[in-house]
């Protein structure tokens, strides 16, 4: 597993260079900061086990947790490493990283662009270590000539391996345009 957070970070080491002006009394005080854990700009590179698939995240702000990043305001671009092209590209509005687990929650809705698909769906995780992606909630998949529904959903990280599935009281489906 290789990682790379590139950006401009407030958590690195104490930080004491906070002033705080007390109007009333119009006296500087230095204060000593507990170090920060939020950090801005995020690059972070994930690959799979292989390292045939890369990652390549970038996040407006993030949070650094025990167990890894939270970050906001998501975009991925998804690369083929053998081939040397992206594969895909989506967005979302959070992800959670666990280094530990090597997993890649997403939430939605998340909005994922390939050469002939359009996936929505509203929670997507990716088990980086058996390169698996799983998706639950409202999946819809717009293709040349279909359209698939469904609620869950589970694929490989090139997206050339793809299930779809209902839950019980609904089943999945697909719809055929006509061209």
């Amino acid at each position: 597993m290789i990682i790379t957070v590139a950006g401009i970070w407030y958590s690195i080491g104490s930080y004491k260079s906070y002033v705080e002006i007390n109007n009333k009394s119009n006296v500087e005080k230095e204060e000593e900061l507990k170090p920060a854990n939020e950090m801005k700009e995020i690059h972070l590179t994930l690959y799979n086990k292989d390292k045939s698939i890369k990652w390549e995240l970038e996040s407006n702000s993030a949070i650094k947790t025990e167990q890894g990043l939270e970050m906001i305001g998501i975009k991925i671009d998804v690369y083929d490493e053998i081939e040397g092209k992206e594969i895909y590209n989506f967005e979302a509005l959070k992800a959670y990283y666990e280094s530990v687990e090597e997993i890649l929650e997403i939430k939605g809705p998340v909005k994922i662009n390939s050469e002939n698909l359009y996936l929505n769906i509203d929670n997507l995780i990716w088990e980086q270590k058996n390169d698996i992606i799983k998706g639950e909630g409202k999946i819809i998949i717009n293709g040349p000539s279909f359209i698939i529904k469904g609620e869950k959903f589970r694929g490989n990280s090139t997206l050339t391996d793809i299930s779809i599935s209902g839950v019980s009281d609904k089943q999945a489906y697909i719809n055929w345009r006509q061209e």
